[in-house]
């Protein structure tokens, strides 16, 4: 069996991950910034750098304001912002990583968000689905 590894680049998601829609928005906004979201299928973690540091302050107060429900754990510093998602936002109905799922994919984490892109790096096996 083949397998092949593919990078999937994502813009506009038309607000069916909601979160990773806002993300988007910032990295677009604030260019310093990069988003790095980690998923088991019951919790996402969220990793956000900023670069420049003078960007840092108005990043993190902007997604203090969503007020993202279910977070379990915040943790920063100088550069970086950690958030424990108690409740995964990848696996709602309609979404890229649930339409992965169902085909002989898998998405390799973290996906990475910058410059309003989304990243998803997958490992596609060749099966009948996909023929040669």
């Amino acid at each position: 069996m083949a397998l092949y590894d593919v990078a999937l680049k994502v813009t506009s998601l038309d607000g069916h991950i909601r979160a990773e829609s806002s993300f988007s928005d910032l990295t677009r906004r604030f260019p310093s910034t990069s988003v790095f979201i980690w998923c088991n299928r019951e919790n996402d973690v969220i990793e956000v750098v900023v670069r420049d540091p003078e960007e840092y302050p108005l990043v993190v107060a902007e997604i203090r304001s969503w007020n993202t429900q279910g977070i379990v754990e915040e943790i920063v510093d100088d550069r970086r912002l950690y958030l424990n998602v108690h409740e995964c936002h990848c696996m709602g109905q309609d979404t890229i990583v649930r339409h992965i799922g169902k085909l002989d994919i898998l998405n390799i984490f973290p996906n990475m968000i910058e410059n309003g892109w989304t990243y998803y790096r997958l490992i596609v096996f060749m099966t009948r689905c996909f023929p040669d």
